[in-house]
């Protein structure tokens, strides 16, 4: 599924099919904020991306998540009752 913003497929003419991956009213510039994530964690150790979310360093206390969508955000313990029912 990142593949398809990764590679900016969204609208690209040739690969049509990616469209269908990507939804209705895909968000254009999410492969350019993972791309800087994912850039600079490799060179840093801290993935940061400009005019994103700061997305802080994972505890098992609040257990930040990014999600990336249309609207990226952090959220504390995402699915925490999915999490629980596999290790609990």
């Amino acid at each position: 599924m990142e593949l398809v913003f990764l590679w900016d497929w969204i609208d690209d003419p040739n690969m049509p099919a990616m469209n269908r991956f990507a939804g209705a009213g895909a968000p254009n510039d999410l492969g350019r904020a993972m791309r800087e994530y994912w850039v600079r964690f490799a060179r840093t150790g801290v993935p940061t991306a400009a005019d994103e979310p700061q997305w802080t360093a994972y505890d098992t206390t609040d257990r930040p998540t990014l999600i990336l969508d249309a609207e990226r955000r952090i959220e504390m313990d995402f699915d925490e009752d999915v999490r629980r029912l596999w290790f609990s």
